[in-house]
């Protein structure tokens, strides 16, 4: 769920998606925000699971430590969650320095920029999550509770008395089918003030993912090192509930699919298309497409191109 100041933070895990830097920030400025489902997928998970999450977007709610830190001097989270990619990795590390020294809760950091989890160890975070944290932050709230140890906590590392302790790799999610579906309601669409960068895009708006992983290996990109190049999909009938539900609860028009690459299978990209078509669901969509699959086909009956533009 949102914050709300007034919440009771006790025994409660506060997930925070920092404000971003640099370039990105002239984006969010002007109104382009994308949902954290990093973060919205963790607090779901956490929500089946009986452990009461809130969720802190300082792209939304502005600058929010001073409030938390009030609350948590009297009512102590029992774990405090920070989602970091590049962008916002100066902010996080502002964050740690401002709290470090004023509150005993424990911290831990995830998302693409905690590949280099070292940065964050030094600064003052309690443990990193290197990799997915939908089993990762279950076992977190375990050894924040005292009822697990920190080296028994596979795909993190941690700051100990004794220096720097990292574990093993936790294996990926295989089923994504099993995950819960992110928890929208700590979002809300409807509520989300966007404004409309791109003509095509209208609001309200959501974006979702159907697969993870990518197996291209660009430089430039931290999805090799995060997924390990391993594709896993969801099923066409998991990627149409959630649409179905963004449609239905939060009026949606507009979903950009996540994905590091939308077209890695012909078959499953048409059946998506033409099951969205058949549902007459009345949401346009985008994508990031790798276009030498986009283009190049083998056979001249590949319905793939007609298809996509048809359901969107």
């Amino acid at each position: 769920m949102p914050w709300d100041p007034k919440t009771d933070l006790s025994g409660t895990v506060v997930l925070v998606h920092p404000t971003v830097w640099g370039p990105a920030r002239r984006l969010t400025q002007a109104g382009f925000l994308i949902p954290p489902l990093g973060l919205m997928y963790l607090s779901a998970q956490l929500g089946r699971n009986g452990i009461p999450a809130v969720l802190i977007n300082e792209e939304i709610d502005g600058e929010t430590l001073p409030r938390l830190l009030e609350a948590a001097s009297s009512q102590p989270p029992l774990l405090l969650g920070i989602a970091a990619n590049e962008a916002s990795t100066p902010r996080i590390l502002e964050i740690l320095r401002r709290t470090r020294d004023r509150t005993e809760v424990k911290i831990a950091i995830g998302g693409p920029a905690a590949l280099a989890p070292e940065r964050f160890l030094e600064a003052g975070a309690d443990a990193v999550c290197v990799g997915e944290g939908d089993e990762t932050i279950l076992d977190l709230v375990a050894w924040a509770r005292g009822e697990r140890e920190a080296q028994d906590v596979p795909g993190t590392r941690f700051r100990t008395k004794d220096g720097l302790l990292g574990n093993p790799d936790r294996p990926l999610v295989k089923d994504l089918d099993g995950l819960p579906m992110p928890d929208w309601e700590s979002y809300r669409p409807d509520k989300v003030p966007f404004d409309n960068l791109y003509p095509s895009v209208v609001r309200p708006f959501a974006s979702l993912m159907t697969s993870r992983g990518c197996p291209m290996h660009c430089s430039y990109c931290a999805s090799p090192t995060l997924w390990r190049r391993e594709v896993r999909r969801r099923s066409v009938e998991s990627v149409l509930a959630e649409i179905d539900y963004l449609v239905q609860r939060f009026g949606v028009r507009f979903i950009d699919v996540y994905d590091d690459v939308f077209n890695l299978g012909r078959d499953w990209t048409v059946r998506f298309c033409e099951a969205l078509i058949a549902r007459g669901v009345p949401v346009r969509w985008s994508a990031y497409f790798y276009p030498c699959l986009l283009y190049t086909s083998p056979s001249p009956r590949d319905r793939t191109r007609s298809r996509m533009p048809s359901s969107a």
